[in-house]
């Protein structure tokens, strides 16, 4: 019984968009949405850890 892998990140920007100018449009919005939708995430993912890191090494200097 063979598995099959999941689709990666990196698939939705593999995938070449259709020969349709319309559909291409879309599919070209819907990329630069989802990467900049996965950029922000990151970003926001960053921030939050370094404030947790700078909180707990604040804690830990007046401790």
């Amino acid at each position: 019984m063979k598995l099959r892998s999941p689709p990666t990140f990196f698939s939705f920007f593999l995938l070449p968009p259709p020969s349709s100018p319309l559909f291409g449009s879309l599919s070209l919005t819907f990329y630069s949405s989802h990467f900049l939708f996965c950029l922000y995430l990151s970003i926001s993912v960053m921030l939050v850890l370094q404030f947790c890191l700078l909180c707990f090494c604040l804690v830990g200097c007046n401790s």
